[in-house]
């Protein structure tokens, strides 16, 4: 169901609407920020659902929140006509740690669900706004949405980042400095409200902002670990990024608690980390192909985007990849620095959860790559059953009938779509 299910639930049951405070210390959760166990605590008291369910069910809701703000966003960008966009939307949320993270006890849903609504009030204030809402009602919206992921986990943060990353993306340099002042206020007001609860709960207690259970259950490991680090600092990256011979020894599945890799948080986003349990050997399989594939897939499309960037950055398309990679780019360099500061193998603190928001730009340049083959495919004149409905997902040519349709080869591709979504939903890899 989750890691540290017993300790999410726990945390469900202390932390209480009328009390949402706990010491730090006495329990294994007590560090996080209360809003993500008190959110479904409120279903377990309106609807008398068991707390397993209740919390269940809010990562469900968020899921979807994540699903339709993001959808809002490029509909609100008049990009959902293009099947390229379609794609993109569906997969992004079709891949394996999506669907686990929609069902599981986790709080990095609810912090991707938040970061969704915050790009699309971002997109309506900096790029596309309209007449219906005020634009101070929709940075109430925003303002309110990160405060939430700040009071849920303290990865709520990073999503300041994305109302500057979308303002300074935005086409129209002359309200550039307009759109800083207002993000500025924002930013300002967010912190305003929740600096006296960061500072009282967890500043004066623990001198710092952002304290993990780490700095009293494995403080001597963490320690020493660090120290590692700080004797070869290049040596330790060297072998967080190097690939591994570990895997081929004991396989796959094997999490390696003796070095921190990130074949192991790429691994996440494909196979199930068997601390959860027993992965089937279909969904092994699928695992292991989405594993080895992947990389040249998503490789080829960053670099094709990046070479066809300068010349059709114009494109609202473009432009949204870009706000993607560079929040992705931030994303991962934040988890470089909690690795660093939280070394000790043991505790995991390399899982792929930690960077959920990373599947906007996986799936981006996934779709962009698969694009871009089907393209050079038949630029060079390969004629095979499949190549068609790559290429014409971009649904850039229009339709030789009369009234608006899809052709035969473009409804061939939504089908070849539709039934890959279906096997990722269907093969039970999580």
């Amino acid at each position: 169901m989750g890691f540290d299910t017993g300790a999410h639930l726990e945390m469900v049951e202390v932390f209480t609407w009328m009390h949402p405070d706990a010491p730090l210390r006495d329990t294994f959760y007590g560090y996080h920020p209360p809003l993500g166990f008190l959110l479904p605590r409120a279903v377990h008291l309106l609807f008398d659902l068991p707390i397993l369910q209740s919390v269940q069910v809010v990562s469900f809701a968020f899921s979807l929140l994540a699903f339709f703000a993001l959808r809002a966003t490029l509909k609100r960008l008049e990009l959902l006509r293009r099947l390229d966009v379609i794609a993109f939307l569906y997969i992004c949320f079709s891949l394996p740690l999506q669907i686990f993270l929609a069902t599981s006890l986790n709080l990095d849903v609810q912090i991707f669900g938040y970061g969704s609504f915050v790009l699309y009030c971002s997109v309506r204030l900096f790029w596309r706004p309209g007449m219906k809402l005020h634009p101070n009602v929709v940075s109430l919206w925003m303002g309110c949405a990160i405060l939430c992921a700040l009071f849920t986990k303290f990865s709520g943060v990073l999503l300041f980042a994305i109302p500057f990353i979308v303002s300074v993306s935005a086409p129209g340099r002359v309200f550039r400095l307009k759109r800083f002042v207002r993000m500025s206020t924002v930013a300002a007001a967010v912190l305003v409200v929740c600096s006296p609860y960061y500072y009282g709960r967890y500043y004066s207690v623990e001198a710092s902002l952002f304290p993990t259970n780490t700095h009293w259950f494995i403080q001597n490991e963490t320690d020493a670990a660090r120290d590692v680090i700080t004797a070869a600092p290049l040596t330790w990256f060297r072998s967080l990024v190097s690939p591994t011979s570990v895997h081929w020894q004991r396989g796959i599945v094997h999490r390696d608690y003796e070095i921190l890799r990130l074949t192991d948080t790429w691994r996440d986003l494909w196979i199930k980390d068997q601390f959860l349990g027993h992965t089937t050997e279909a969904a092994l399989s699928l695992g292991k192909a989405l594993f080895f594939l992947m990389p040249f897939v998503i490789t080829f499309g960053l670099l094709s985007f990046i070479r066809m960037y300068r010349r059709r950055r114009k494109d609202p398309w473009m432009r949204l990849g870009w706000i993607f990679a560079v929040f992705a780019a931030l994303q991962f360099a934040a988890f470089l620095w909690y690795m660093a500061q939280n070394p000790f193998p043991g505790w995991g603190p390399a899982k792929g959860i930690y960077i959920t928001p990373v599947s906007w730009a996986l799936s981006y340049f996934l779709v962009f790559g698969f694009v871009e083959i089907g393209h050079r495919l038949h630029r060079n004149g390969v004629r095979h059953p499949w190549t068609p409905n790559l290429s014409l997902l971009t649904n850039k040519r229009k339709p030789k009938r009369m009234h608006p349709g899809l052709s035969d080869l473009q409804k061939i591709g939504i089908a070849t779509l539709a039934v890959a979504i279906v096997v990722m939903h269907a093969v039970p890899v999580y």
